[in-house]
């Protein structure tokens, strides 16, 4: 038997009848540029991360350089991000003309470390950008009393949608935050998607004008440095559909990463074993750290477990940015995590068998 590593039709199979009839009715409104679905997706998502509003853009890419920009940031400002989260953060840093500055993260958590932020911020900081991974959720808090005023928090939610730390939502903590709605995600589209939400509101509303060229009203700009990134009518119908079973969604990913974990023999090794206690986590992704990744992942495979690596390359060490990033203190935690991690299989819809075969081979191979 060969367990997928993941399958989106599963779940989308739940939602196909309305997720049909929600197209439908977009396409009969004729509103196919932003609309009132759009503006009913980004008030629902807003209640949903415990905001006063969101802004629907095309992706989560576009979402982070609006943020950036948004916060003030460009050419000669300095953003701080972690490196072992898949570029996303850094490519937008230097698409706006930022210098990327890299924090280490801890080494079990696997989340960017408050402490070596705060050892890497100069005159030119402008924002910082924490990445929720793997759905654990960053301090951002405590990570606020350590910074100056002056720093804008940007979340990246898109691997931790409906995960919350002290009774407070992913989306609502940081002076804006970005999500992906990339079809994988907990709450996935049928395409690109993304949103901007967050608890500044002045900076939301300058991200709502970013989006759609710095309108201000029609034809207006009142923004420099504005672009063309609406979230797609298509889009938020489907989200509109299966926003209200995210909670539910989640608790399923969770137990199956749990059930791998303890049935599997080695529950230390699982990084969603890690996040503390105050953190409800997404359960986005089931990753482990192995000494010998690559030999592992091979005789997985063998066995019918595929596997994935996120993310197998630090974005310091990425070739082409060498020259464009900025690296101020060792990054031993975020370098040896790239070659630990491992991602098995774990998604909503997986069937007993399959999670049996998971945890043998694990238990087995090891």
């Amino acid at each position: 038997m060969i367990v997928p590593f993941n399958d989106v039709s599963r779940l989308n199979a739940r939602y196909s009848a309305n997720i049909r009839s929600a197209i439908d009715s977009v396409l009969r409104s004729g509103e196919l540029i932003l609309g009132s679905v759009v503006d009913s997706f980004e008030t629902e998502f807003a209640r949903f991360c415990g905001t006063e509003g969101s802004v629907g853009v095309a992706n989560a890419t576009d979402g982070l350089e609006i943020a950036l920009r948004a916060a003030g940031c460009g050419s000669g400002s300095e953003v701080i991000v972690a490196g072992n989260a898949g570029g996303y953060s850094t490519v937008a840093a230097i698409a706006i003309g930022a210098t990327p500055v890299f924090a280490d993260v801890d080494p079990r958590t696997l989340l960017i470390d408050a402490e070596s932020v705060v050892s890497v911020i100069s005159e030119r900081t402008r924002a910082v950008i924490v990445t929720h991974l793997y759905g654990g959720v960053v301090d951002i808090e405590r990570l606020r009393r350590m910074l100056p005023e002056r720093i804008v928090i940007i979340e990246d939610g898109s691997q931790a949608h409906g995960a919350r730390i002290n009774d407070s939502s992913v989306g609502s903590l940081g002076d804006l935050a970005v999500f992906s709605f990339y079809p994988t995600k907990n709450l996935g589209a049928v395409g690109d998607a993304g949103a901007v939400t967050g608890r500044n509101s002045e900076l939301l509303d300058t991200v709502r004008e970013l989006r759609q060229y710095g309108w201000g009203s029609r034809y207006r700009i009142n923004r420099a440095f504005g672009r063309n990134s609406r979230l797609d009518p298509v889009q938020a119908a489907t989200l509109l559909v299966k926003i209200a079973d995210v909670g539910a969604v989640n608790s399923e990913r969770i137990r199956i990463a749990d059930f791998i974990a303890t049935e599997s023999g080695h529950v230390d090794s699982f990084v969603h074993r890690a996040f503390g206690d105050d953190v409800i986590h997404a359960g986005h992704l089931c990753v482990i750290t192995h000494p010998d990744r690559d030999s592992f992942a091979r005789r997985l495979a063998a066995r019918g477990v595929p596997t994935a690596v996120h993310f197998p390359t630090a974005d310091h060490l990425q070739a082409p940015l060498k020259d464009l990033v900025m690296i101020r203190n060792p990054l031993h935690a975020t370098e040896l995590a790239c070659s630990r991690v491992l991602s098995l299989p774990c998604f909503p819809g997986m069937t007993e068998e399959e999670r049996h075969v998971i945890v043998e081979a694990v238990r087995t191979e090891w």
